[in-house]
């Protein structure tokens, strides 16, 4: 099943544990979560891109066990 709910800038910096700000810093230097920009210029998010970027973005442990 696709998920297809939408889940607002405010909201998907606090899933990642940043500031709105940041995110915004993060699309201007082309580094930000997949993202869709409404005409209004609100900003949103799918869980699962984000969940995807925290995925692609976490460092692999140094320690085997």
């Amino acid at each position: 099943m696709i998920e297809d709910t939408l889940i607002s800038e405010k909201d998907a910096a606090a899933k990642l544990g940043k500031h709105q700000k940041t995110l915004y810093r993060w699309r201007l230097a082309g580094v930000a979560p997949k993202h869709i920009k409404l005409p209004s210029g609100s900003i949103l998010y799918r869980p699962h891109d984000l969940e995807r970027y925290l995925e692609d973005n976490t460092p692999a442990s140094l320690f085997w066990g």
